[in-house]
């Protein structure tokens, strides 16, 4: 009985010295380590850090992007405010933890707690729905499904289970995101811009595009500035339909005469003969290998 007391106490304290070592590190942490969203290698084999806030931070280039897209049908503020928020949880020393330790980056700044998966997306759903008025339930399904998919609300996995993991929302406040939340402006929001509430659905779903768009982007021209170079351009639709038409007419001239290409060329000459009338609804009946596409 004396060795188990004995036993009982060492437990104890290892469990005590072991808290206060992770409390220690978690200050250690806050005070020292930058806050990080993604990580690359580079050809010469350093390292490139993308910071998560600032003027080249992820969020504020997410929001500057969302923005731009869902103005488009008037719902600009409120893509920009999901932007912000959609990676909150990244400032928890959990995640920061983890993309170090990952990605083999400084894995002595690092230790042990929270290496693993982390649940990164549920803190700035969690913040929105409790400080947003009225349209903050709404961003918060956008927020929480912006890598895995809008979510139910009741499920396994469901919205209304994430929402209630506060100590999510906790851990990133104390790592950083109470200043960077203090530092920016979240953007006034009302009532969502709808007149049918009928379409509020559709609404929804275009805001997360948004959302999911200027992620993949932001990130893309971090991690893949070269692939990300290709996407600008600035040719007008005049001018892709010049090139197009050019490219056409050497398929078509360099194309062997035989009757499948005989097909083609006709079923080609018939959809731009359609495109000249009037806008509409049409429907295209073709096999495969008529040269739909």
């Amino acid at each position: 009985k004396s060795k188990r007391n004995d036993w009982q106490e060492d437990k104890k304290f290892f469990i005590f010295s072991a808290k206060c070592h992770y409390l220690s590190r978690k200050v250690y942490i806050f005070e020292n380590m930058e806050i990080i969203a993604h990580i690359r290698s580079k050809n010469d084999n350093s390292i490139e850090k993308q910071p998560l806030s600032g003027p080249e931070g992820h969020l504020e280039g997410v929001a500057a992007l969302a923005e731009s897209f869902a103005k488009a049908f008037n719902a600009g503020e409120f893509a920009k405010c999901a932007g912000l928020l959609h990676d909150l949880g990244k400032f928890k020393t959990d995640f920061q933890n983890y993309i170090r330790q990952s990605s083999g980056y400084d894995t002595e700044e690092s230790d042990d707690f929270g290496v693993g998966k982390v649940d990164h997306s549920a803190a700035g759903a969690i913040w929105a729905n409790k400080n947003i008025p009225q349209i903050g339930l709404l961003l918060s399904y956008i927020i929480a499904g912006h890598h895995s998919g809008i979510p139910d609300y009741f499920n396994k996995s469901s919205l209304c289970n994430r929402l209630a993991k506060e100590e999510n929302l906790e851990q990133s406040l104390e790592n950083g995101g109470k200043e960077f939340l203090s530092d920016i402006k979240i953007p006034a929001l009302k009532t969502a811009p709808v007149k049918n509430p009928r379409d509020l659905h559709l609404w929804v779903r275009m805001l997360f595009s948004c959302l999911v768009d200027a992620d993949f982007l932001d990130t893309e021209r971090f991690m893949s500035p070269e692939n990300f170079a290709l996407r600008e351009n600035s040719l007008s639709l005049k001018e892709l339909k010049a090139r197009f038409d050019s490219f056409m007419d050497k398929m078509s001239k360099n194309a062997p005469s035989t009757e499948i290409n005989k097909i083609r060329a006709k079923i080609l000459s018939d959809c731009r003969q359609g495109a000249m009338n009037k806008p509409g609804l049409f429907s295209l009946t073709v096999p495969t290998g008529g040269g739909k596409t």
